[in-house]
């Protein structure tokens, strides 16, 4: 079981817990386009105006989209293939003491032993914690040339070849999910704190309550099978100890402390995982 500590340390933790996902969520609605995010929403807008029989000003706005989406394209094409336009984050927390998680692990095998796959399957979706961004996406080379092909449908008076166009477009928007280990975020933001106690006044109990939860996150993203390489693991406990070994001789362990942090901004990186589901907008 984890140890004892401080409501100074529980205090820490519990704002680091938090602070995990506002980050996670803050960083990703930066990678939005908004550009493409508003050329999406107009075409909403045509396809309201349509259903209603009002055609004023449609062609207007085709035109200005599909102006916008050439840009677009020139800007982003090199280098993207498809454009976020809209993000949404959350938590998914189903266990959080790597002890807990090693023993329905076991039970994960003695289920599948047992042949008792349903089994296996519920105790499997409790061993999860993480953040998951589902990030909209719009391809990129598709909304140019559907604007095109719509606008070409509008000039020849087509109405119903020009709104399955757009719909198609629509139809086209992809959501692409990304899993972030949270315990892995965790320590890496304790490990902002601990910096912070070290330059303020070093206090020794505080570094080493604060390190031991590091610790107890490494193991239950290990535990969760968030880090597969034994390597990455074995290294990162020997950085801690270290830590923890010079803080009780109380030695200066900045270097020490910024080097471990570095190497588990490594490690969550290295973790995440994408994975793309299609869906309607």
């Amino acid at each position: 079981m984890p140890a004892t500590k401080t409501k100074k340390t529980e205090d820490t933790v519990r704002k680091t817990k938090a602070k995990s996902l506002e980050e996670v969520r803050r960083e990703e609605e930066r990678k939005i386009v908004q550009e493409a995010a508003y050329i999406v929403g107009q075409i909403g807008e045509i396809l309201r105006r349509v259903r209603e029989g009002n055609l004023d000003g449609v062609k207007e706005l085709l035109a200005e989209l599909e102006e916008r989406s050439e840009k677009l394209l020139k800007d982003y094409g090199d280098e993207f293939t498809t454009l976020p336009i809209r993000t949404r984050a959350y938590e998914v927390i189903g266990v959080e003491d790597p002890e807990e998680a090693k023993r329905l692990l076991e039970q994960v095998k003695e289920r599948l032993k047992e042949n008792d796959i349903p089994g296996a399957r519920d105790i499997i979706n409790a061993l999860r914690n993480e953040i998951v961004v589902e990030t909209t996406v719009m391809p990129l080379g598709v909304l140019r040339d559907a604007l095109k092909l719509a606008r070409n449908f509008l000039e020849r008076a087509n109405i119903a070849r020009f709104v399955d166009t757009l719909n198609l477009l629509v139809d086209s928007v992809e959501i692409v999910e990304t899993v972030f280990p949270k315990p892995l975020l965790e320590a890496f933001y304790l490990m902002d704190e601990i910096s912070k106690v070290q330059e303020k006044d070093g206090d020794k109990e505080t570094i080493l309550e604060l390190i031991g939860v590091v610790k107890e996150k490494i193991e239950l993203a290990r535990s969760l099978g968030y880090v597969k390489d034994t390597k990455d693991i074995e290294s990162l406990m020997a950085r801690i100890e270290k830590i923890e070994a010079g803080v009780r001789e109380e030695k200066e362990q900045k270097e020490e402390i910024k080097e471990l942090r570095e190497e588990i901004k490594k490690t969550k990186e290295k973790a995440g995982e994408r994975r793309k589901v299609k869906a309607k907008a």
